[in-house]
């Protein structure tokens, strides 16, 4: 099953511009991401929470803005290094925010 799923979804991903997955968790993108938008940044709910910013996502075939948000450290003074995007010779990928 999860063959035939990783098949279907890698020629769905073909088929609307997409590279092949270079691992389960990443995709190349031929067509690269707009500018970030201008984001209000709300008040800090809480002490020591980080501001995770909004960026573009790729979803069935164009970028669809994801906002950003308040989210608390998962450990004592973690911080939220931010997540961008990357072109590379065959795309661009997606490099994920973590907590370091």
């Amino acid at each position: 099953m999860a063959k035939a799923l990783k098949k279907l979804l890698a020629g769905i991903a073909l088929a609307i511009g997409v590279a092949a997955p270079t691992n389960a968790d990443s995709l190349y993108l031929r067509l690269g991401p707009p500018p970030p938008r201008a984001e209000h940044v709300y008040i800090r709910p809480h002490p020591g929470w980080a501001w995770v910013g909004g960026r573009w996502q790729w979803h069935h075939g164009h970028w669809v803005w994801v906002g950003g948000y308040w989210a608390p450290p998962p450990w004592g003074r973690a911080e939220w290094v931010p997540g961008y995007w990357v072109r590379r010779p065959d795309g661009w990928i997606w490099i994920e925010g973590h907590w370091a």
